[in-house]
């Protein structure tokens, strides 16, 4: 017993020198740090950096784990910006170490010689992002490590306006995971204006993209959300638009690169596509809300198609339909000029339920051309006891 009582005291005390060491720095003008690099440097596991509102134009590579990188206290949203300065020809930040969360800061002009400037660089395992802001770069979020056991966390936090100097070769994605990691999760965040390549591309083993919205309205991105290498997939309660520009039909891509040979396929999960609202103004051929190209039964529940323009169809692929009701539902669809603009505005509430293959829009007669109709047709009908069983299967 009484060595039992030791090793707990021990313990005990480690923990607390790991308390007592942690520190807070301060960054901004007159304080300690007046740069960040300064704070990178001199940071140490378990710290928390606060910066001042401002602009800072060196970005920071961060080796040490489960820092805390935040906007100081009383800072209002989108003052603190971190504004050009890439490091290691990468983003302008690059986070190495474990564990480590951002909060409250906006990433902007990431520019860098390959054409792939992320405002954050993730090559350490475990990266949360929190109330921040992406923009006027080559890319927002880009993982560059590989390593299944990692999760990369993002929630309330805005990307808008990815271009590349006019380059068509070279894809700008808003959210990337550019290599295998275990888990991607994307919550109450907005997506628009992504010139070339998707808005989110995630190669990670199980992704989980819910309650965003995705505006593809401001750009000519091709997919709202590629998973190419497959994997458990949930898509639900989003705000999806499929722009006019877009780069082409699909919505949602499954699998599509796994014909392509690369070095790592993900093992098989389920995949859930359900409660979406979905509005197309996409008018060169029929667009398909949910494209599949694996071999595993996906389950679409309940989306919500809405055609402005064009023509769309709900899926290709394997995949069944689970409905609460069995009823064709005819929705009227909105002009495009009733949408808000591009404004991270949440669209409208649900205007009815329509699980259609295809749902055709049909001009209404007179100056209100723009209006149509979407015919909602039931593919298949299979129900499960309910959502909150689904939800604890995954």
């Amino acid at each position: 017993m009484g060595r039992q009582s030791l090793s707990l005291g021990a313990f005990a005390l480690l923990l607390f020198s790991f308390a007592a060491e942690a520190a807070t720095l301060n960054v901004g003008i007159g304080r300690a740090y007046t740069t960040l690099p300064a704070a990178a440097a001199a940071a140490k596991s378990g710290d928390v950096i606060e910066v001042d509102a401002g602009v800072y134009t060196q970005g920071a590579v961060w080796t040490d784990d489960r820092l805390t990188i935040r906007a100081a206290p009383g800072a209002a949203p989108g003052s603190v910006i971190v504004r050009g300065g890439a490091v290691l020809g990468k983003a302008l930040f690059v986070t190495k170490g474990a564990d480590i969360t951002i909060d409250g800061l906006r990433f902007e002009q990431a520019f860098v010689p390959d054409r792939n400037g992320a405002g954050i660089r993730m090559e350490g395992r475990n990266l949360t992002v929190l109330n921040s802001s992406f923009g006027r770069s080559e890319m927002g979020i880009l993982v560059g490590s590989r390593d299944e056991g990692s999760t990369l966390t993002v929630r309330n936090t805005d990307f808008s306006d990815f271009y590349t100097g006019g380059n068509a070769q070279t894809l700008n994605h808003a959210l990337y995971v550019g290599n295998s990691i275990g888990e991607l999760i994307v919550e109450d965040s907005t997506f628009n204006k992504v010139a070339n390549g998707h808005y989110i591309k995630s190669r990670a083993n199980r992704t989980t993209i819910r309650g965003n919205i995705i505006d593809g309205r401001g750009g000519g991105a091709s997919y709202l959300i590629d998973v190419p290498e497959g994997g458990q997939l949930v898509v639900e309660n989003n705000d999806l638009i499929k722009g006019a520009a877009s780069g082409n039909r699909t919505a949602i891509a499954l699998g599509f690169e796994r014909h392509k040979g690369g070095d790592f396929v993900n093992p098989d999960g389920f995949v859930f596509i359900g409660d979406n609202r979905f509005t197309n103004y996409w008018t060169r051929g029929t667009v398909v809300f949910f494209e599949n190209k694996t071999g595993v039964d996906a389950e679409l529940h309940e989306n919500t198609l809405t055609v402005a323009a064009g023509r769309v169809e709900l899926a290709r692929g394997k995949h069944f339909v689970t409905r609460e009701d069995d009823q064709i539902t005819l929705i009227d669809a909105l002009p495009i000029g009733s949408l808000p603009p591009a404004d991270l505005q949440r669209l409208p509430a649900r205007l009815g339920t329509a699980e259609s293959s295809p749902a055709v829009a049909v001009p209404a007669p007179g100056t209100l051309g723009l209006l149509c109709l979407g015919l909602g047709v039931v593919l298949a009908g299979r129900r499960r006891s309910s959502l909150v069983t689904r939800k604890g299967m995954r």
